[in-house]
């Protein structure tokens, strides 16, 4: 549905191209994950499902809100950039209109899916139910969507913030999807010790941007200044530069494990200590585990920082 104008609603929609709504919800875990919806002529591609509940207190939007899919008609698609329960409440069959969805993820660590889901999914830390769902397909890296035909869509496996992470690029859009959280202020994200995932995106960014850049030269024989690959991220961020704010990120991480930038909060959790770590002038806090971030460490011989 889309926002009707309503003070605070639950669940606020807007275009962010043609054929792409942003979706953002006021959830019941108080969490406002961003959900986006590519529309086809006989599918919406929906790019995680957020929490499917909204807070109590927040009004639903109604009388005059337009649906997407009226009556149901088109099939849904369902890509899961990651199993944590802020992402997958939603997918549950029963959520949709028959028939159910086409539920995708990531061929990368299928145990991880398939194995504790309650814990793995955080559901269980959250006293939420675990929802149940059938995956119909797991995505390899760099494999494309069909449905059936091809929809212009590549998935890339980046385990490391969990092992079941993916991100995709809508090639028409230029647009990259990636389900975690950019660091803003005190959004915690887990960067992985040996930063992979990061370096993948960087450089998948950074190559589509030369091949935009090659392809109009050769058409006008003008250089051009490449158009930006955008990103939008599962939270607050959802058209940045993708290869800039990932660099950025990337390169406070390193300046992490190097002892460069002070801790300036911690806390403890499920018997593991967190620490937060943030610079002057930066817009960004970088969470992790301590744990973690030793390893990391001691992975690049900087036990002593």
């Amino acid at each position: 549905m889309l926002d009707d104008g309503l003070s605070n609603p639950a669940f606020q929609a807007t275009f962010i191209n043609s054929t792409t709504v942003l979706i953002t919800q006021d959830g019941s875990c108080y969490e406002q994950p961003l959900t986006y919806v590519k529309i086809y002529p006989d599918l919406l591609h929906i790019t995680d499902t957020g929490t499917a509940s909204p807070r109590p207190a927040t009004p639903l939007a109604k009388a005059k809100c337009e649906p997407l899919n009226p009556p149901g008609r088109k099939r849904y698609m369902a890509i899961c950039s990651h199993a944590h329960f802020d992402h997958i409440l939603g997918i549950s069959s029963s959520f949709y209109a028959a028939p159910p969805p086409f539920i995708v993820v990531s061929g990368n660590s299928p145990s991880f899916v398939m194995t504790d889901l309650p814990t793995h999914s955080l559901c269980k830390f959250m006293d939420v139910s675990t929802p149940e769902s059938t995956i119909s397909h797991w995505m390899k890296h760099l494999e494309y969507l069909a449905h059936p035909a091809s929809l212009q869509v590549r998935c890339l496996n980046i385990p490391g913030y969990t092992p079941d992470s993916h991100a995709w690029y809508v090639i028409e859009e230029h647009h990259l999807y990636v389900g975690i959280r950019l660091p803003w202020q005190d959004a915690a994200m887990v960067f992985p010790a040996e930063g992979d995932w990061m370096n993948l995106l960087i450089s998948f960014s950074a190559h589509e941007n030369t091949k935009l850049a090659a392809r109009e030269t050769a058409s006008s024989g003008i250089p051009f200044m490449a158009q930006q690959i955008k990103v939008g991220y599962g939270y607050v961020t959802f058209a940045g530069d993708a290869e800039n704010m990932m660099r950025e990120v990337k390169d406070m991480s390193v300046r992490i494990l190097e002892g460069e930038v002070p801790v300036v909060d911690s806390f403890e959790r499920r018997g593991l200590t967190f620490d937060f770590w943030s610079e002057g002038g930066s817009e960004y806090v970088v969470g992790a585990p301590r744990k973690l971030c030793e390893e990391a460490r001691r992975k690049r011989g900087l036990e002593q920082r």
